[in-house]
């Protein structure tokens, strides 16, 4: 069977994918890298039919398992973690959610955004999307809120640090706002 090529009735059972997300985000805590593989390989046992119940852990994050410590996370840290899941296993199963993406990217203001804008120019770095992607969002951005710049700007600067492309997406966007808020990311 081909990667994400399944029919919905071979769709991942909800408990399995709270499972996945909640063993994903755990991972994630304690080991980067290891997370980064685990998300990769986690991913292909995605399909179209699962996004939706992806989606509906953006808000609604699963149990935190037994083996983290729920006293060491801050407040709205386990959804946050589990939102960054969410999005990393997105961002592995690619072309299939694309309109997801899109749609958190571009869509109302939610803590999600700037994760979705993040994966949006992963996959430009990648090759997957055109540059006609960086031109979208430099459009679009100057409509969206500050917090969305201070986090989109963010990451963005984070993966320049690994990766000097991002580093092209950070110049390219020109709204004036969101270059203020690298500026003081930047502690420029």
């Amino acid at each position: 069977m081909k990667r994400h090529d399944k029919t919905p009735s071979l769709m991942m059972k909800e408990a399995d994918i709270n499972t996945m997300i909640s063993s994903l985000a755990a991972l994630l805590l304690k080991d980067r890298r290891a997370f980064e593989q685990a998300a990769k390989r986690d991913s292909a046992l995605l399909s179209l039919s699962d996004l939706s119940c992806l989606k509906s852990r953006f808000h609604d994050a699963p149990k935190v398992p037994s083996g983290v410590d729920e006293g060491q996370l801050g407040l709205g840290q386990w959804m946050a973690v589990c939102q960054y899941v969410i999005f990393e296993l997105l961002y592995h199963v690619q072309e299939l959610s694309l309109p997801l993406v899109k749609e958190v990217a571009f869509g109302a203001y939610d803590w999600t955004q700037a994760t979705a804008l993040e994966v949006l120019c992963r996959w430009h770095v990648d090759g997957t999307l055109p540059k006609s992607i960086i031109t979208e969002i430099n459009r679009k951005i100057g409509d969206m809120r500050y917090e969305t710049h201070l986090y989109f700007g963010r990451s963005l600067l984070l993966r320049k640090k690994d990766d000097h492309r991002f580093g092209d997406i950070l110049l390219e966007i020109e709204n004036e706002s969101f270059q203020e808020a690298v500026k003081e990311l930047s502690g420029d």
